[in-house]
């Protein structure tokens, strides 16, 4: 009797336990604005919820091109999940697509803040200068690849009114390639130095 009153307090402490590690967890996954349903499964379903934990968190992006990129992106997935558009797979190209963006516009930002403030303080400073057409040949690329996206959306409205085939897997890698050529542009820009 006292055994299985011992036993009972066990599982009691046990089940408190995982419901408040599962709180902890959603409050977690709250403050990374993740959604609600997925904070309140974490009370019952933590153990699943851990690798959410782990990934990068959802901020607002910070770079000068931010807004535009998340317009493009929601207008494009929109397109892409319309029913008038019909075979047409919303693929996970999209969403690498638009990481590498927010990629490219947080070193913008970086750049943008570290010319405001060593140019302020000495506009004359070696390398500025290259610094500044890095930064626009930069911000131009990434330009090219959010009016790519606006192409993509009317070729699926194209399609769904000629019903030809848009290859949008292929166009989303092309884009990607693209904005990937900024690294390549880098290199050429800044040699390293032996």
């Amino acid at each position: 009797m006292i055994a299985s009153a011992s036993l009972s307090g066990l599982w009691l402490a046990v089940g408190g336990g995982y419901v408040l590690v599962g709180a902890i967890v959603a409050l977690r996954l709250a403050s990374r604005q993740a959604s609600r349903a997925a904070a309140l499964a974490a009370v019952a379903c933590w153990p699943l919820m851990l690798p959410l934990l782990s990934s990068p968190s959802s901020a607002a992006p910070s770079g000068p091109l931010a807004a535009r990129i998340e317009q493009c992106a929601r207008e494009l997935r929109a397109t892409m999940a319309d029913p008038a558009a019909a075979d047409v797979p919303v693929v996970d190209d999209l969403d690498d697509l638009v990481r590498d963006l927010q990629q490219a516009d947080e070193r913008l930002g970086m750049v943008d803040a570290l010319v405001a403030d060593v140019g302020g303080a000495s506009p004359a400073v070696a390398g500025l200068e290259a610094l500044r057409g890095a930064r626009a040949r930069a911000a131009a690329e990434v330009e090219a690849v959010l009016d790519g996206m606006v192409e993509l959306r009317l070729s699926i409205g194209l399609r769904s009114l000629a019903g030809n085939a848009v290859p949008v897997q292929d166009r989303l890698v092309d884009l990607r390639a693209r904005l990937g050529a900024l690294d390549e542009i880098a290199q050429f820009d800044h040699p390293r130095q032996s």
